[in-house]
């Protein structure tokens, strides 16, 4: 398995307790090319993301969160009509459910300083193309 490097400080583990505060839904992905036939025993969300129980989980088997899972449905029954993306590996799984978002009528931004990678310049370049807003933004509507 590669070594991950976070070459920025993701900021949004506290971003959200932020949305948890607003009593805004935070919705976690995981994802594993290895998940054919459900999770496996021990595969969890990092405990610094502070999921509690009763939170939605949704398992993914490709990089857009959106493709062939239930997160379109689950958003429509909350009534969101706006997603606000961060996580991990920018150039592929952050980048393609933002992108993927549109394509199901959802309005999508990035959480700037709410992804990582393990290349930096990647989310320079891609932060320059892709909608993207600071939490403060977020709430300040």
């Amino acid at each position: 398995m590669q070594e991950f490097v976070r070459y920025r400080s993701a900021e949004y583990p506290g971003s959200i307790a932020s949305f948890r505060a607003r009593n805004t839904p935070a919705i976690f992905i995981r994802t594993s090319e290895a998940l054919k036939s459900g999770p496996p025993d021990g595969w969890e969300l990092a405990e610094e993301l502070g999921v509690v129980s009763g939170d939605r989980i949704i398992d993914k088997h490709f990089p857009n969160a959106f493709w062939e899972t239930e997160l379109t449905e689950v958003l429509r029954a909350l009534s969101v009509d706006s997603v606000v993306v961060c996580g991990c590996f920018f150039m592929a799984c952050v980048y393609l459910t933002h992108e993927g978002a549109p394509e199901r009528r959802f309005d999508s931004q990035i959480l700037k300083d709410g992804t990582v990678s393990s290349d930096p310049e990647s989310i320079r370049m891609l932060m320059q193309i892709a909608d993207s807003v600071s939490l403060e933004a977020v709430f300040s509507v």
